[in-house]
């Protein structure tokens, strides 16, 4: 069956090209999502039977409070446009990734799946999330009245080699890049948004793209949480990056001023842990060191 992957180029279809080399790959250079007749040509040019969706504008939580209008627009309209084309182009199976950002706060945790729609999003990553929220309801829907194989993956806070370093970079990769300048110049401290508090639970690309495989090659089409269950917080994460790295000269400071997003959001992975009991995740801090070597040649 021929799969064919969007985002090509991101972090995650870079991973996705060494472990399912023999599938077929969109980058933004090759097909403006956002244009129905550039996801039309697209599917009529590569006739899949898979789509796995990983393409989005993503950023961290300054671009994205800085960028409302683009976060929601654009990721709106090549969402749906993806998911609506490969239904009326007959495609039986499709994988999309959305976020774990998605939920909302509650009052246990960790979230399940079926309290997606208890609240809304939280604030920093509100229109991101929603985009994210609105294909998953319309995949759920599409599953519930034509009965095909779509299905959607909230991942966590994702990183890896492959990250980007610049305003459009994820969590880990944003905290990276300020330690590494601030090595290269001999900067004291580095500061972060909020008070270090909130917890997250972070998974490796690698980890993703293996779990997407397994999924076609064992035809598993079903919705879930996807990420490490550790409850790392943000202060603690950036002593972890510290430790990886090896830095002992430069100091977290936190400006509390600034919105911390929402305090705790992890999610239950009891339902991916049905379908894949014995998975492991990659240890945090050796993916750290891996994407340091990898990036910043040290």
């Amino acid at each position: 069956m021929k799969t064919l992957i969007t985002g090509g180029n991101g972090q995650l279809g870079r991973e996705l090209r060494n472990i399912l080399p023999t599938a077929e790959y969109t980058t933004r250079q090759d097909c403006d999502l956002t244009d129905q007749n550039e996801v039309r040509e697209m599917y009529r040019h590569h006739s899949p039977d898979i789509v796995v969706h990983t393409a989005a504008l993503v950023g961290d939580m300054s671009h994205q409070i800085s960028n409302p209008t683009e976060y929601l627009s654009d990721n709106v309209k090549m969402n749906t446009l993806i998911v609506d084309e490969a239904l009326k182009f007959g495609i039986k199976k499709l994988i999309a990734i959305t976020s774990t950002g998605i939920y909302p706060n509650v009052d246990t945790y960790p979230i399940k799946e079926e309290q997606l729609h208890d609240g809304p999003p939280t604030f920093g990553f509100f229109s991101y999330s929603i985009a994210k929220r609105t294909m998953a309801v319309h995949i759920d829907a599409i599953k519930k009245q034509y009965g095909l194989d779509y299905c959607h993956l909230a991942v966590g806070n994702m990183y890896g080699v492959h990250d980007r370093f610049d305003e459009n970079s994820h969590f880990i990769a944003t905290m990276m890049k300020e330690i590494a300048q601030a090595r290269a110049t001999d900067q004291e401290d580095i500061t972060l948004y909020g008070t270090g508090k909130p917890l997250r639970q972070f998974i490796n690309a690698s980890d993703v793209a293996l779990v997407i495989k397994q999924m076609i090659d064992d035809n598993i089409y079903e919705s879930f949480n996807l990420t490490d269950d550790r409850n790392i917080s943000v202060e603690e994460m950036a002593k972890l990056i510290l430790k990886a790295l090896g830095c002992r000269d430069v100091r977290i400071k936190y400006d509390a001023s600034k919105p911390d997003g929402q305090y705790r959001k992890d999610v239950s992975i009891e339902k991916f842990q049905s379908f894949f009991p014995e998975f492991q995740f990659k240890d945090v801090e050796k993916g750290i060191r891996e994407m340091y070597k990898h990036n910043f040649n040290e």
